[in-house]
């Protein structure tokens, strides 16, 4: 039985083919298929050592095809659950699987995993939450041990009469991951670096505002970039790699959005959902003023006598962030 999004793919190691999984509900065994330009061909089930994770909304493989990732809640009661995930190898050449990685997040009431979605480089993987952000890293030594939270939803940022939380969501094509509440409302998180690790990922909540009221994503889609792993057993069919990998530059400081734009000498900085602090650097490049941002705190209130200023935003580690100018026309 499949239920809930669980069927998805991943491409041949062949660059051209494409592995379908489909988990049984319930057990130890997924169903694996294989699509070719010739049809599509039952390849058989594969017991696994550990039960498979159920209530997977959107199970998701990592860009380099390496992971597969799932999800699933345990209730408690009404209000209370427990969230789970599992991490499980994945070889695209044979299509098999290795053994799970399953592994709870810290308690949380009234929460709910959604997803996980991976970084462009395939090292971390976001675990959205319903009202948090945690990240991991698939390098260490201890996988559920690397876990760190770098975003929390906020109570009083009100969208359509009713806190933003973390929904669905998708890595873009820009290699920043969109996160949407799963309601009908107008703003969206943003995940600005999901390469770069901890609070240096630059987890934005509520900071895009959408141009209609929405409330789903596009999903967690296979990824089409995915070329042959050059040089394996698998590569067999002369193909090239050019999409293979994802080169653009996403450590790029994203802007600060400062508003109002010019001011006459308050205005508010939306910040990432991290703690950092704001240097604040006048236009003869003197320093005017640090500002410290507590964790998780998303605008800060400024006030400035008359002139133009660039603000930079530091996480604690001291790397730049973001960056934005600000022009104080005075009263």
């Amino acid at each position: 039985m499949t239920h809930q999004g669980a069927i998805t793919a991943c491409r041949h190691a062949n660059g051209r083919d494409w592995w379908i999984v489909s988990p049984e509900r319930f057990s130890k065994k997924i169903n694996t298929f294989l699509l070719t330009p010739y049809g599509i061909a039952y390849q058989g089930d594969q017991v696994l050592s550990d039960t498979l994770l159920d209530f997977s909304y959107a199970p998701s493989f990592s860009p380099d095809g390496q992971w597969y990732a799932r999800t699933h809640i345990k209730s408690i009661s009404m209000w209370k659950a427990i969230n789970y995930a599992q991490l499980i190898p994945f070889d695209r050449c044979s299509g098999t699987f290795g053994d799970p990685i399953t592994f709870t997040f810290p308690y949380e009431d009234s929460v709910g995993i959604v997803s996980i979605i991976f970084s462009p480089n395939s090292r971390y993987f976001y675990a959205l939450c319903y009202t948090s952000i945690w990240q991991g890293d698939l390098t260490a030594p201890d996988i559920p041990a690397s876990l760190v939270r770098v975003a929390r939803y906020d109570p009083t940022i009100i969208d359509r009469n009713t806190p933003l939380t973390f929904g669905v969501g998708f890595l873009g094509p820009d290699g920043k991951i969109y996160i949407f509440d799963g309601r009908y409302n107008f703003r969206s998180s943003v995940i600005h670096s999901p390469d770069s690790l901890g609070l240096a990922c630059d987890a934005r909540y509520a900071s895009l505002m959408k141009p209609s009221c929405t409330g789903m994503s596009v999903g967690n889609m296979p990824d089409f970039n995915l070329g042959p792993i050059d040089g394996s057993s698998c590569d067999t069919l002369g193909l090239d790699n050019p999409l293979s990998t994802h080169t653009s530059d996403y450590t790029k400081s994203a802007p600060l959005e400062i508003y109002p734009n010019p001011s006459t000498g308050h205005f508010s900085v939306n910040v990432p959902s991290q703690n950092g602090f704001l240097a604040v650097i006048d236009m003869k490049g003197q320093h005017v003023r640090t500002i410290s941002v507590p964790r998780f705190k998303m605008v800060v209130d400024v006030s400035l006598p008359a002139g133009a200023y660039i603000i930079t935003y530091y996480s604690d580690d001291g790397k730049i962030i973001a960056r934005g100018k600000v022009a104080v026309m005075g009263n």
